[in-house]
């Protein structure tokens, strides 16, 4: 019975044993094959352990050259932030990153990073997927400067759909036409017309409009007060990937 016990007992931990060593395989052909920049990163010094395929084109790195540096070597954030952020991560408090990281060729781009902590070997490591955000953060700043312009420009700007409903104005359009957002939001742009141009005006401002998509000129509008203005309008169409109107951007500049 002694004899039976210990052969089942070497049984069990020979089969842990075994599927220990097929989960780190399995985990390892994972990492490997993953199309996401991904390292393994000793959480003590910073050492990058381990990166694979995707990592090293996203970086421009040879594996042996990754396996060399340490993530502060990629990574432009001050050696605080990176030790609070692994602390974060070893402590399951946080595990989700915007960082700045440098490349070969000295281009720095934006990345959001997920990270974990692992048990590899008998050690902690942390295993970080990296995904570049670069044109997204691009973008946003993009939308942020447009939105800034937007709210600070002395031109009045009034965006309409397909259907010429107004579905945004700015400041400067109230400050111009005396029209408050909510009062303007949802009406046709024809509330703001003078009736001093005739049907010939606007079907030639149509033609134009349809042959380059702007369309640009002199045009009288009618305030809320009742008060004639002067401007000089610009309007440009916003149409989807099919070639179906969106919307139309009509900016105006009062030269009364």
């Amino acid at each position: 019975l002694l004899v039976t016990g210990r052969e089942r007992a070497v049984t069990i931990a020979a089969a842990r044993t075994r599927e220990l060593r097929e989960s780190e395989e399995r985990y390892r052909e994972m990492f490997s094959a993953n199309t996401l920049a991904q390292m393994l990163i000793d959480p003590v010094d910073g050492t990058i352990v381990d990166a694979n395929a995707a990592a090293c084109e996203f970086y421009g790195h040879g594996r042996e050259r990754l396996r060399s540096m340490r993530i502060s070597d990629i990574n432009t954030a001050s050696e605080g932030d990176l030790r609070d952020a692994v602390e974060r991560v070893l402590a399951r408090r946080h595990n989700h990153f915007f960082f700045r990281h440098r490349l070969a060729s000295g281009e720095v781009r934006d990345v959001e990073v997920f990270a974990c902590a692992i048990t590899a070997a008998g050690r902690t490591l942390l295993h970080s997927s990296v995904h570049d955000i670069t044109e997204r953060v691009r973008a946003d700043d993009r939308l942020r400067l447009a939105q800034k312009v937007f709210e600070t420009t002395s031109e009045a700007i009034m965006v309409t759909d397909g259907h010429d409903r107004i579905t945004a104005v700015n400041p400067a359009f109230t400050e111009i036409t005396g029209f408050s957002r909510d009062e303007a939001l949802g009406e046709h742009f024809l509330m703001l017309d003078s009736r001093r141009h005739d049907e010939e005006f606007f079907r030639s401002m149509r033609h134009e409009m349809r042959r380059t998509g702007r369309w640009q000129g002199e045009l009288w509008i009618r305030t809320k007060a009742g008060e004639l203005r002067l401007g000089w309008l610009s309007v440009a169409e916003i149409r989807g990937p099919s070639g179906t109107l969106r919307e139309r951007v009509s900016v105006f500049s009062d030269i009364t």
